[in-house]
């Protein structure tokens, strides 16, 4: 006789477990109160502290030592700024893009950062307000005539943000790009000034609104996706060093 007869005995139904769950607790409402303190302590995370300036740059005290064969410059991509005027963005992904600068040279380290002059940042700080569709923003129609020019823009890519805080790679030819998912989102800069040089421009015939922004790029080639809007899939594209032809 098996373990399981010994303790269940011969009848099948001594197997069925019918109760494996405590009582289900009652529904209490949540504390409206308490849900806006978690928000404002959300809100003062660290995450969420906008640079002061929109370019700076000097030398940091280092604790301990640099290895003096560490020479180079590391740059990194991100949001940097979460406010226009006086309205706070929702996201973290919303934020304008800062890029930063971390230059290794002889036991020395010199940092930088500056704003990347997109369109849809240089517009908001010009109107101080937002002025176009960002990650979760979407700018408020003055009027219904404005709200159904919004919706055609929508659909033209007009108003698609340009905000290119996602990342920064760095081309087999030597141009720095910095990108976002929108196609138009991606951004010459010079790696040594910060300076925003203009737009990187494709020179095929491709189109389309939206595209990976973290692609594979190497010495030889840059490899990402344009995803279909219309049908499930993806188009893998290359484009070789010194070229804005993707294929």
């Amino acid at each position: 006789m098996s373990l399981c007869k010994k303790l269940c005995g011969n009848n099948r139904d001594d197997l069925v477990i019918t109760n494996i769950a405590t009582k289900p607790p009652s529904h209490v409402a949540p504390d409206h109160d308490q849900s806006e303190n978690e928000m404002d302590n959300d809100r003062n995370h660290v995450a969420w502290t906008s640079v002061r300036q929109e370019k700076w740059q000097g030398e940091l005290h280092v604790q301990g030592e640099i290895p003096l064969w560490l020479n180079g410059t590391y740059l990194r991509n991100g949001p940097g700024l979460w406010h226009i005027a006086d309205y706070n963005f929702r996201h973290l992904f919303d934020g304008y893009a800062t890029l930063v600068r971390l230059h290794f040279h002889g036991g020395r380290l010199v940092m930088g950062h500056r704003q990347i002059e997109s369109n849809a940042y240089m517009a908001a700080k010009k109107n101080n307000k937002l002025c176009y569709r960002e990650f979760s923003e979407v700018p408020k129609p003055d009027n219904f005539l404005a709200y159904i020019g919004d919706l055609a823009n929508l659909f033209s890519g007009a108003s698609l943000t340009d905000n290119a805080n996602t990342g920064v790679v760095k081309l087999g030819d030597g141009r720095v790009v910095c990108l976002t998912e929108t196609i138009k989102g991606s951004i010459i800069i010079d790696p040594d000034t910060l300076d925003t040089v203009g737009k990187f421009e494709y020179s095929d015939n491709l189109g389309g609104l939206i595209h990976s922004a973290h692609p594979i790029v190497t010495d030889n080639e840059f490899l990402t996706l344009l995803p279909d809007l219309i049908k499930p899939g993806y188009l893998v594209v290359r484009m070789e060093p010194g070229t804005n032809e993707r294929g």
